[in-house]
């Protein structure tokens, strides 16, 4: 990918995170309540991210919700990508519903892997070379009592 223009739609609250990425993004600050309970709002929304189509539309999310589903219906997108993964308090015909708009399901055998290595796996999954290693966390050691 030679040049190419990442327009991110994210939460509010985690904007400022994105700032200290040294990429070009183009920043779209959501409201986590409104695109929740606002057609017209995923709708706005959906225009600010572009008329045209992008080539990828990625859900880096494990755990998806109905809003972003809705959402990512209403942009186009070439290649449409997903964690086949959770899915909190969305019916199975809704699931059924929302996932058949995403074309590429990457499918995780241990939903209780580490989130990073989840990321690692999407990027590999994309053809990127991840830099983003899993956390080595050391076994706790023994503690061992001795009475006198």
């Amino acid at each position: 990918m030679a040049s190419a223009t990442v327009v991110l739609a994210v939460p509010a609250d985690v904007q400022p995170l994105y700032r200290l990425a040294r990429l070009p993004l183009e920043i779209l600050p959501l409201d986590r309540r409104r695109l929740h309970g606002d057609s017209g709002y995923r709708q706005e929304i959906a225009q600010l991210a572009g008329e045209g189509n992008f080539d990828w539309l990625i859900l880096p999310a494990f755990n998806l919700d109905q809003a972003t589903l809705k959402l990512s219906r209403l942009i186009p997108a070439r290649r449409r990508i997903a964690f086949y993964g959770e899915m909190r308090g969305v019916r199975p015909w809704h699931r059924w519903l929302h996932l058949r708009g995403i074309s590429e399901k990457i499918k995780v055998a241990d939903p209780d892997v580490h989130e990073l290595e989840k990321y690692r796996r999407l990027l590999c999954y994309l053809g990127l070379k991840p830099e983003i290693q899993p956390p080595r966390i050391a076994p706790p050691k023994k503690h061992i009592v001795t009475g006198k």
